[in-house]
């Protein structure tokens, strides 16, 4: 049972090192969170939770550019207006185009639902 046991930590080990058992967004609140960017710079906010929040929101927002191969922040920008109260879904959408110019950008966001926060990015 000793050896057992040793092999399935070890396994375990190994397997996580490698990035194949945990889910690194894994999170106890949000159930998912995501950022959809455009090319036209419509830029839209969905997040669920787990149960029902008093209000869920963006409370922070940062752009980045492709520079050389490496994300570069650009600076802040706006945030959504909406807030969802008294339910468990987010979704707001709003345009960017005015701070974007040529290259490659992605978009960082804080959700917040009661006080839980959560970073995620656009896909670059």
């Amino acid at each position: 049972m000793k050896k057992a046991v040793t092999l399935l930590v070890c396994l375990c080990v190994l397997l996580s090192s490698v990035g194949v058992l945990a889910e690194p967004r894994a999170d106890a609140v949000f159930t998912s969170a995501s950022i959809t960017l455009s090319g036209s710079g419509n830029c839209t906010y969905r997040a669920a939770t787990n149960t029902d929040a008093d209000r869920i929101e963006i409370t922070a927002v940062y752009l980045f550019k492709k520079v050389n191969g490496v994300w570069e922040c650009a600076g802040s920008l706006p945030i959504p207006s909406y807030v969802a109260t008294n339910t468990s879904t987010y979704s707001a959408t709003i345009n960017y185009y005015a701070y974007m110019g040529t290259g490659t950008y992605r978009v960082q966001a804080m959700f917040n639902a009661d006080g839980h926060e959560a970073y995620r990015y656009s896909k670059g």
